[in-house]
């Protein structure tokens, strides 16, 4: 009887054994367990913030297309805009210098003492007048210096610096009228400067 005595409680302390090796198991599957909750939370959680910079690293790029498209739309009007502004240019360029010539000879034909002439003269001033009118129109303006004006190298083209009493880069005397398409100057008034 001692023998089973002894088997009994061998099994017994077995048994406890194995009753002890499950629940560390058991715990260890728990603590398993809870880590693998903690890591799909935490994978989750990092997929939905990988989402949200990828939604905004989208937003902005689309923010970025839109931006360069404007300004890219707005160039081109721009562009297209200057285009139409300054595409007489070339052409009025060669109009000024036989549009001025005309003027000079209505000038000097005014100072002519004859009927006939006058006649013709004021029909040439209409003309001039109506021409100017459309010059006027497309953008063409005068620039007309005055005596005693400063040089200023945007509008004026010195034709002679001269030793004068007046003040450095003061205008003595006008040459010829400028001409400005817009705000662009296409012929600088051609003008004598003080030295």
């Amino acid at each position: 009887m001692k023998e089973l005595i002894e088997k009994t409680q061998s099994l017994e302390n077995e048994t406890k054994s194995i009753e002890n090796k499950l629940k560390l198991q058991e715990e260890s599957i728990n603590n398993l367990n809870a880590q693998i909750d903690m890591l799909q939370n935490k994978a989750i959680e990092e997929a939905n913030l990988f989402k949200q910079e990828v939604l905004n690293i989208q937003k902005k790029a689309q923010e970025t297309i839109n931006e360069h498209k404007q300004k890219t739309t707005q160039h081109q009007e721009q562009q297209a805009e200057e285009i139409k502004m300054y595409a007489l240019q070339s052409l009025l360029e060669k109009l000024i210098q036989p549009l001025n010539n005309f003027e000079i000879a209505i000038t000097v034909a005014q100072k002519i003492d004859n009927d006939v002439l006058k006649n013709f003269i004021t029909g040439f001033n209409m003309l001039y007048k109506q021409v100017e009118d459309i010059l006027i129109e497309i953008g063409l303006t005068k620039i007309i210096p005055q005596v005693g004006d400063v040089f200023d190298a945007n509008f004026h083209q010195a034709y002679e610096l001269v030793n004068s009493d007046f003040e450095k880069d003061t205008i003595l005397e006008i040459k010829n009228i400028g001409y400005k398409l817009h705000d662009r100057v296409i012929k600088p008034a051609l003008v004598v400067v003080a030295k």
